[in-house]
């Protein structure tokens, strides 16, 4: 039996408080927008602030969702989500971690990334990600396809996932970074040694691809070499309850990417996908709003 109590729709406006701009008069273009339905629902309820964290607390977007679904049990990590999201199978226990190709250039010594990879590089990520799996290593390790540019990588050699990103985020700023255990991790030693072998592979990878002929023959035609596999998001997926399990309530997503449909994968819930329209924004959001509320007759969240 369903809970038949009066459905709860949470409705996500992700990444709607913007920034300031100047051509708004200092104001953010949710600040200076007209929102007579927003208005009217405030009118009608009761507002409030969610800190899951404590106040001033900044988290990452996956975190923050995963607390806004009620989970206080071990995030598993984004990487997970994204390879559920796209439909890949990675067995319970792996260490595993979201692998970028990044152009990039060396200075002073150091690698620095370049932005992303675009359309037009796909090619060439797909035949460097080949060499990559076909690389020489002192750890067992897979590359699973996830989007252009984008690969999961999955050791088995790897006893500990508590380790730091090796992406620098601001490449502009910093260079490409070598993982290192985490601080507080639950066994230090473990998180040491994977770190290293980690580092180890990155740098192997970086020697292949620097030497490789198709980063050789980006560099004479005037484009940057593919040189920096960046690595992010550590994962270790063990067991994981269900929505259901954890709250009493029978869920169900409508969602638009390959991270919230990971997210509805693995905390169970019926999902419907819809990708993103962006060109016709109102639309995409009537038709989320129409599909969500098909789905609270027979879900109570």
């Amino acid at each position: 039996m369903w809970d038949d109590r009066t459905p709860i729709m949470l409705i996500t406006l992700d990444g709607l408080g913007d920034r300031p701009s100047d051509i708004l008069e200092n104001q953010t273009p949710l600040a200076r927008a007209i929102t007579p339905n927003l208005d009217r629902i405030t009118t009608l309820g009761i507002s409030g602030i969610h800190q899951p964290f404590g106040p001033g607390r900044a988290t990452s977007s996956e975190v923050s969702h995963w607390a806004m679904f009620g989970q206080t049990q071990p995030f598993p990590g984004r990487a997970a989500l994204e390879a559920a999201g796209v439909g890949l199978e990675i067995a319970p226990r792996q260490a595993h971690f979201h692998c970028s190709l990044r152009p990039a250039e060396f200075r002073e010594g150091e690698l620095h990334t370049l932005g992303r990879v675009s359309g037009e590089d796909t090619q060439d990520c797909l035949a460097l990600f080949d060499a990559l799996r076909v690389m020489p290593s002192h750890i067992d390790f897979q590359l699973l396809p996830l989007r252009n540019g984008e690969c999961v990588l999955v050791s088995s050699s790897l006893t500990s996932h508590e380790i730091s990103d090796s992406d620098p985020l601001f490449g502009h700023i910093h260079p490409v970074l070598l993982p290192v255990a985490l601080k507080h991790a639950q066994n230090f030693s473990d998180a040491q040694e994977s770190a290293s072998k980690l580092a180890s592979w990155l740098r192997s990878a970086v020697a292949l691809l620097t030497e490789h002929p198709i980063n050789k023959q980006r560099i004479q035609d005037g484009k940057p070499a593919l040189l920096a596999p960046v690595t992010k998001w550590a994962s270790w997926v063990d067991s994981v309850d269900s929505f259901e399990q954890t709250t009493g309530l029978r869920g169900a997503a409508v969602t638009s990417s390959a991270l919230y449909r990971g997210l509805a994968r693995t905390l169970d819930l019926a999902e419907m996908h819809i990708p993103s329209d962006l060109t016709d924004v109102a639309g995409d959001f009537r038709n989320r709003l129409e599909q969500g509320w098909q789905l609270t007759s027979d879900h109570s969240f």
